[in-house]
């Protein structure tokens, strides 16, 4: 895993724990200073390698494959 696969994975685990759903593509993008594109190949790297889960044509359809604790 890249450092930069690292701080998306790190940031959807905040997300998710603070908020209790996931980011969607432009939030990721936003917190990366990149395009959503890049956002969206990042994502697909996670994928690719068992770090996390999507789900196909679902906004916010990101799951992550270790659990997360929520803070509230």
């Amino acid at each position: 895993m890249t450092k930069r696969q690292q701080q998306v994975l790190d940031f959807l685990r905040d997300f998710l724990s603070v908020k209790g759903y996931a980011p969607s593509i432009r939030e990721v993008a936003t917190y990366l200073g990149c395009a959503p594109t890049t956002a969206a190949r990042f994502l697909a790297a996670l994928e690719r390698g068992g770090h996390i889960g999507r789900a196909p044509r679902v906004a916010r359809g990101v799951c992550l494959r270790t659990p997360v604790r929520f803070d509230r």
